[in-house]
């Protein structure tokens, strides 16, 4: 391993340390396919979760170099954990450039606060209505859905003429969504799933992009 900065040397550490129990856990993984509750929790308290969160709630607040070697290191142990955690943490950093009333709703609860991006550009355009938006249909390729506490959706928007005028970029609490088990792959099979929007409005956590 490279010497470590003294920007937020700390988190890679930490990952490194997981290493040998990712390891152990990586045929279990494989043969669930999803990550495990222990290897999830071990993170936690490891602060992986927090790599890109402001440092006011109490994250890193990390450089990429750091992201990338944190995830390099987790990739030592189990392949499937490392692109969980690449593309749930990716998505935290995007959940980082929102205004600061909806990062203050979102990390200000839980600075650990996980995520699942899903960006697919055919999915089922939101419909306008009092106070929000309502967003329908399935997502597939969903990373990190099984262990996420938020799913940020970015959904078409169109005109009355049916054509894309945008894409509204929606973060919308796992609570209202749910997971459709479509993950049966060769390789990281610890990796995804399909997440299914049922009737959701978040109006307080959504913005144009």
């Amino acid at each position: 391993m490279p010497e470590l900065t003294d920007q937020s040397p700390e988190v890679v550490k930490r990952a490194a340390e997981l290493v040998p129990a990712l390891r152990e856990r990586a045929e279990r993984v494989d043969n669930e396919r999803r990550l495990s509750e222990e290897t999830i929790q071990d993170m936690i308290r490891a602060g992986l979760f927090r790599i890109w969160v402001p440092k006011r709630y109490g994250g890193y607040q990390a450089s990429v170099e750091t992201h990338l070697e944190m995830i390099r290191t987790l990739g030592l142990g189990c392949a499937s954990t490392a692109w969980t955690m690449a593309m749930m943490t990716t998505t935290t950093w995007m959940a980082c450039q929102l205004p600061e009333r909806a990062q203050d709703e979102i990390f200000g609860a839980d600075p650990d606060a996980r995520f699942v991006g899903l960006f697919t550009p055919t999915a089922q355009p939101a419909v306008r209505t009092d106070g929000g938006y309502i967003i329908n249909g399935s997502r597939p390729w969903a990373t990190g859905c099984l262990h996420a506490t938020w799913a940020e959706i970015m959904v078409p928007l169109v005109d009355d003429h049916g054509e894309i005028i945008n894409q509204l970029w929606t973060f919308v609490p796992m609570s209202d969504v749910q997971i459709e088990d479509t993950w049966d792959t060769m390789g990281l099979r610890g990796t995804g799933n399909t997440l299914v929007v049922r009737i959701c409005s978040s109006p307080s956590t959504a913005r144009y992009r």
